[in-house]
């Protein structure tokens, strides 16, 4: 394919990530902003209306609605950039890769920790043995949101509560972490909000050979706590908003910066770009990740361990 060159790109939807993709647009004099748009599949038929279609669509609307506007845009000749998760269920997120393949356009999820330069070489760190044998791994999510107020908190838009929200990217964390899951269990739900969706959640993964990580998410309390913390049989790495930390007998080091959203931005746009430019793109993990996004979620009901 082609170098691009004055590509037409609209973001549509709100939120953090779509904010930072505007600003990281400044980095990308290839690509030329046409279009911003609010939370809703409307948005993406006005926008097919409009008679000016852009060549890209960044999409950050409420995950309910990804199928049907991701399947409009990739019949219009757009190819999609998705905010996380890529659909609310495994099928329909199979059945948006199997229209981007057949068309020949690309739909990609937009998974941010997997491009956080901290994750990525916390990861190298356990690789190379710096903590000694990882024994454990936890990740934390939370924040302060009333969804009785909310989309998140409307279960036919959101699809689901907070592990539907936050669960793709630590997933996503947890696997890069300690390696890919093998089994799942959601341990705990919480409805604080009387909404009918999940406003709390633990979730337990199995990664193989003893290895177990923990998921915590909520919607109640501001945390301080780490992104992630490793433990190891020889020291300790924490992963912060602020900046990122090994621990080992010979002291403490830092060794990568905080997390900055239009950085990550970039970075997720220029991943994008390149699987356009590629003539064969790898495979999207968004359909995956969704298996074990349900196979938890099933675990609570089934009250044991879950495969995707």
């Amino acid at each position: 394919m082609p170098a691009l060159k004055e590509k037409r790109v609209a973001i549509l939807g709100s939120g953090e990530l779509a904010d930072g993709f505007h600003e990281a647009l400044v980095d990308f004099p290839e690509l030329v902003l046409s279009a911003i748009g609010g939370a809703s599949g409307s948005t993406v038929d006005a926008l097919l209306r409009s008679g000016r279609v852009p060549h890209l669509v960044v999409l950050c609307t409420p995950p309910a609605g990804h199928l049907g506007e991701v399947r409009s845009l990739l019949h219009a000749g757009i190819d999609v950039l998705v905010e996380a998760p890529l659909a609310t269920t495994q099928e329909d997120a199979e059945e948006i890769t199997t229209i981007a393949e057949r068309l020949g356009r690309i739909a990609m999820t937009a998974e941010r920790f997997r491009v956080f330069e901290a994750v990525r070489e916390a990861g190298s760190l356990i690789d190379a043995g710096r903590i000694g044998r990882l024994v454990y791994v936890e990740a934390r999510r939370s924040c302060k949101l009333d969804a009785s107020h909310d989309w998140r908190g409307n279960l036919p838009r959101s699809g689901g509560g907070v592990w539907m929200a936050y669960g793709p990217d630590c997933l996503d964390l947890v696997e890069i972490l300690a390696g890919p899951l093998e089994r799942i269990r959601m341990s705990s739900v919480k409805r604080r909000q009387g909404t009918p969706v999940e406003d709390e959640a633990r979730v337990e993964a199995d990664h193989g050979n003893g290895l177990i990580s923990r998921i915590e998410l909520s919607w109640n309390q501001e945390h301080p706590a780490p992104i992630a913390r490793c433990v190891g049989e020889q020291g300790e790495i924490l992963i912060g908003w602020a900046q990122s930390v090994v621990t080992t007998d010979r002291g403490r080091e830092v060794f990568s910066g905080g997390y900055e959203q239009r950085e990550v931005c970039g970075a997720l746009l220029a991943r994008f770009l390149s699987q356009l430019r590629r003539s064969e793109p790898t495979e999207d993990r968004g359909g995956l990740t969704l298996g074990w996004i349900e196979a938890a979620y099933i675990s609570h009901d089934s009250a044991r361990w879950e495969i995707a």
